[in-house]
């Protein structure tokens, strides 16, 4: 990461300074993700963190509840969410499509989110919210185009079809 770092910071803007985030879930990892925390903070690295896994993420894209009607397994927690969450939605969720819903994104996963007491995502909680709003107004004007084409791309193929 430090090195990735050091080859930006060599085109880096004061004006626009870069940020840096390192995106992780959970899984089985949560004691090692702790113990590295201190350490991103101190090279300015923004840790986001997807519990259990990111399909948590890729779910707020299109719901607004807390993984309602989801069954808690006695084992591979992560397996049933990612599970959980492709059925959804039908055809599941497109981790390359989510990113259309943005805004309804950072709404849910913020609007959903909980921590610890060591401000540790809970259990169905994702701090990616926090990145994506700071991406937003970077993308904001070739996203709407982008999803402006599509829509357009949908109508001529509806018109078409009748």
């Amino acid at each position: 990461v430090n090195k990735i770092k050091e080859d930006y910071l060599s085109g880096a803007s004061p004006e626009v300074p870069d940020s840096y985030y390192l995106i992780t879930d959970v899984d089985h990892f949560k004691e090692a993700i702790v113990a590295n925390e201190q350490r991103c903070k101190e090279v300015n690295l923004q840790l986001m963190v997807s519990n259990p896994c990111f399909e948590v993420w890729l779910y707020y894209s299109k719901h607004t509840d807390r993984f309602e009607g989801f069954e808690m397994p006695n084992k591979n927690l992560s397996h049933a969410v990612k599970k959980f969450v492709n059925s959804s939605v039908k055809g599941g969720l497109n981790p390359k499509k989510c990113i259309f819903d943005i805004k309804q994104n950072i709404k849910n996963a913020e609007l959903n989110y909980e921590s610890d007491e060591t401000g540790f995502p809970t259990l169905f909680s994702t701090n990616l919210f926090l990145m994506a709003k700071q991406i937003l107004p970077f993308i904001k004007t070739g996203l709407n185009d982008m999803i402006q084409a599509m829509e357009e791309k949908r109508k001529w193929y509806k018109k078409d079809s009748s």
